[in-house]
């Protein structure tokens, strides 16, 4: 990935901690529609953006038995948005 899309992705990162903090975790479907409002991302930018995160392992996925029912932020995630200066 670009160091432009790797900027978008961290901001995408940031977006979906503010949204871990508020509710404890991120919903699957709510990340997607987060992403969509909060930075006006198309379906398709959105879920390529949540799959770079999952590549990059900035983001865990939550399982419900064999479903993916959301994700928290990892501890990768934590100290990229740390050296960023964002928390």
């Amino acid at each position: 990935m670009t160091a432009s899309r790797e900027r978008v992705a961290w901001l995408a990162l940031a977006v979906l901690h503010a949204v871990e903090r508020g509710e404890g975790f991120i919903e699957k479907k709510g990340a997607m529609k987060v992403l969509r409002e909060k930075l006006k991302y198309s379906d398709r930018q959105a879920r390529n953006i949540l799959n770079y995160l999952l590549e990059q392992q900035y983001l865990i996925p939550i399982p419900r038995g064999l479903r993916v029912t959301g994700f928290r932020v990892s501890g990768k995630g934590l100290q990229v948005l740390e050296n960023l200066g964002l928390i």
